[in-house]
């Protein structure tokens, strides 16, 4: 019998003797050949058929191209017969899983897999307490049973090592290669009732690569007062020698952090661009409250998992009912193609709102008129159901349901706080520079909502009005409210865009006044030509002051003066070498900033810092004061 059996001994493979002809591999008392008629592989090959035969007498039938390599066979026999060279193998013999756990990383190796594991923790922001997971543990003892996993608190000394090597490192390159930095600073309260203080650092180097590195997330012991604060952020500071080199602190508009940073000498404060914004749309969106609590209400009514159901399978059954591609009605980012809800599981759901977002509120809004065609098809639908349950529901929709002129309306506040979206979105970057452009912003959404009268120019802004997202947010509307209270539309889109732009001249007073030194020193918007003369007048003015104080730094730097000489000795001339012959003039041009003017602005897409390192060394006073304003963030990510 050709066929062998699995749990029989293995005899000794036939001796041959000794010939010319190659010898003939040990596997092929294990494998048989196939009839090419019968099998071959994709290539028209010839196979091989292993024969082992198991417990029960079949065979085991894997196929191998017979090509005269025999190491997937070797490897075929060793793991699914426990077959070697020398025949079968002892049951107290090791198995290949053994042996691989029998041979032990080196210490170098285990701390190397420690790293990658840390790594990955670290990276991916899984918790610490992942690697006591049993699952965990049992899925890398698998993939690699030498390895010895570290427990979470073997993983925080990793960590807690890791940070006190680099820390002096990381110092001293900020040091060595900032210039000056910028920083953003944020506090939150954590689920203990403990109070954090975040604090992020900007700065550009020599070669104007912007960087940006979490300094610290340090406890501040309650209460919260500015002095607590201003404890915290100094403490910092002296810890990484930032503190001369620190210029400015974004923050947001609380009064105790705002106090904060006055308190500290030499640094001003900057008031975050979204928060800001935050306010003056809460405020400005007051008139249209009513509006506000009954499209809260509507999303709020589709957010249960019933109702949610029902509006998918809506757009289900009538995938085109919404045919104008509303992709105009969906918010910037989330724009996407035509979906056919019949042939596939995506579907669009609401969005809920956030009180302290206002942007949440616009991509709900958004999303609601999107949704408008299908919610209505929804009512229709539930209300000429003969199920009870239906009915009701469908009463419930038509008391909270809005009409066709708020509909009206609120397509046309989204298409207002669409701009505010839009800065938000732009100055909350971090891998550019946004100081430049934050003033052509702010003052591209004044125009926005500039009021076409006039007489709402000036509106008085009541400053006891709160944020009407919160106020909704905290309202308790009891059921006997009467939530279908007519709002007059008529005359509200301009009461908003009226309190709106009275809002925006309120917390941005000196926007249209002030000298633009970060725009002005971006080489896309160098000629201002989106401010008044007057403005831009004070901007040269500003930037004249500025070049002649950073010019005589860099002249006590290079030990270049233009002062003339109080002695009247003469110095003894002295013929200069070559190499001095040779040297670069290091002299500024007295003309610098009239050369800066002369050259054209370059498109808004383009890089103004790779702009400045390519001309740094014709411009290098200039560039120094590149690199000191364009670090500014204008947004606390």
């Amino acid at each position: 019998m050709n066929e062998i059996r699995q749990d029989y001994p293995i005899p000794e493979p036939n001796k041959v003797e000794k010939t010319s002809r190659k010898k003939r591999s040990w596997t092929w008392e294990y494998f048989e050949n196939v009839d090419i008629e019968e099998h071959k592989s994709d290539n028209g090959e010839p196979l091989k058929r292993c024969k082992v035969l198991d417990a029960n007498g079949k065979k085991c039938g894997t196929l191998y191209v017979n090509d005269g390599s025999t190491g997937n066979a070797i490897i075929h026999l060793l793991n699914d017969h426990e077959i070697t060279k020398e025949g079968k193998m002892n049951k107290n013999q090791p198995t290949l899983p053994a042996i691989i756990r029998a041979q032990k990383h080196s210490e170098n190796r285990q701390k190397e897999l420690r790293q990658f594991l840390t790594d990955w923790i670290i990276e991916d922001f899984q918790p610490l307490y992942v690697v006591q997971s049993p699952s965990f543990r049992k899925l890398i003892c698998e993939l690699d049973p030498s390895f010895i996993i570290p427990d979470e608190k073997g993983v925080k000394k990793i960590i807690y090592n890791a940070y006190n090597s680099m820390l002096p490192t990381l110092i001293e390159k900020i040091n060595v290669e900032a210039k000056n930095v910028s920083l953003t600073t944020d506090m939150w309260t954590a689920k203990n009732g403990q109070g954090y203080i975040g604090i992020t650092c900007s700065y550009i180097d020599s070669k104007f690569n912007l960087y940006e590195v979490t300094l610290t997330v340090n406890y501040v012991r309650y209460p919260h007062t500015s002095q607590h604060i201003m404890e915290s952020l100094e403490e910092t500071l002296d810890e990484w020698k930032l503190r001369e080199k620190t210029f400015t602190i974004t923050t947001d508009n609380a009064a105790n952090m705002k106090k904060a940073i006055s308190d500290m000498d030499g640094i001003e404060w900057q008031g975050c661009t979204a928060h800001t914004l935050q306010l003056v749309i809460g405020k400005g969106l007051v008139p249209v409250k009513k509006l506000i609590v009954r499209v809260k209400r509507l999303i709020d009514f589709f957010m249960r998992p019933k109702q949610s159901e029902r509006l998918e399978d809506i757009q289900k059954k009538y995938p085109n009912a919404n045919r104008l591609d509303n992709n105009e009605n969906l918010a910037k980012g989330e724009q996407e193609e035509y979906i056919d809800a019949r042939g596939t599981a995506k579907y669009l759901q609401l969005i809920n709102d956030v009180a302290t977002r206002w942007n949440s509120s616009y991509l709900a809004w958004s999303r609601l008129i999107y949704l408008k065609e299908w919610i209505k098809i929804l009512l229709n639908t539930l209300s000429i159901s003969t199920d009870l349950e239906s009915k009701k529901d469908a009463k419930r929709l038509k008391q909270i349901m809005i009409t066709d002129h708020k509909w009206d309306l609120i397509a046309d506040l989204k298409e207002i706080l669409s701009t505010f979206a839009d800065v938000t979105e732009e100055l909350g970057g971090s891998k550019y520079i946004t100081n430049s452009i934050r003033t052509r912003m702010l003052m591209e959404v004044i125009e926005t909502v500039k009021p076409n009268s006039p007489n709402n120019e000036n509106s008085v802004v009541d400053e006891r009005e709160g944020d009407v997202f919160e106020v909704v947010e905290e309202q308790n509307l009891t059921s006997n409210d009467d939530i279908n209270e007519p709002v007059i539309t008529f005359g509200l889109l301009d009461e908003v865009k009226s309190r709106l732009y009275n809002n925006m001249k309120k917390y941005y007073p000196t926007l249209t006044t002030e000298p633009l030194i970060p725009s002005v020193l971006d080489p896309r918007f160098k000629s201002l030509d989106f401010t008044s003369k007057n403005q831009q007048s004070n901007t040269k003015q500003r930037l004249n002051e500025l070049f002649v104080n950073e010019k005589e730094k860099y002249q006590r730097e290079i030990g270049v003066s233009d002062l003339p000489k109080r002695s009247q000795v003469k110095p003894i001339k002295r013929k200069k070498s070559l190499m001095e012959r040779l040297a670069k003039d290091t002299t500024v041009t007295l003309d610098e900033i009239a050369e800066y003017y002369k050259l054209p602005e370059i498109p808004l897409s383009s890089d103004p810092l790779a702009w400045w390192s390519e001309k740094k060394d014709s411009f290098p006073i200039l560039s120094r004061l590149a690199r000191n304003y364009s670090i500014q963030y204008n947004i606390i990510i």
